[in-house]
């Protein structure tokens, strides 16, 4: 008795293979090879601002932000708006420095990149602070990011 049961069940998994192998066969044939499908790269949208040290001649100031802009563009992201705020006061002393110049970027980029380039910004010793958010409200409604004509007439009509 013992063996006709095993026998029956091993009968049944053998089965149960065979018919799974054929439905595998069959939804693969359908959906094609699996290592042939590509993930779709996501890209969004970053703002990021910095503070650059205010003892550096303006020159060498501007060649840091155009440092950065490079440092992106070998990154593949795409930079869509520069804003240079100048020299401000800090709410309180960063390494030492009561002022700083602001800029504000605006670029999309794959989040896979985004840790590199943080270690980058942490590693330029002109760069006294650094901040990158992900602007949600920017990926929803694309026609509003800065720089762009549309989202300039919208401000001067409110």
């Amino acid at each position: 008795m013992m063996q006709f049961v095993h026998l029956t069940l091993s009968r049944i998994s053998k089965y149960t293979t065979v018919v799974l192998r054929k439905a595998f066969l069959v939804l693969s044939s359908l959906i094609g090879p699996l290592s042939v499908r590509k993930e779709a790269k996501v890209v969004r949208i970053y703002e990021l601002m910095f503070v650059v040290a205010p003892t550096l001649e303006e020159n060498a100031r501007n060649d840091v932000v155009d440092k950065v802009v490079d440092r992106l563009k070998t990154q593949k992201a795409e930079v869509l708006n520069v804003d240079r705020w100048g020299i401000r006061k800090l709410a309180y002393e960063v390494k030492k420095f009561s002022e700083g110049d602001y800029t504000v970027l605006l670029f999309k980029a794959e989040p896979s990149s985004i840790s590199q380039f943080e270690d980058f910004l942490k590693l330029t010793p002109d760069i006294i602070r650094h901040q990158v958010l992900r602007r949600e409200d920017l990926e929803k409604k694309p026609e509003e990011i800065p720089g762009t004509e549309e989202s300039q007439e919208e401000v001067i009509a409110k």
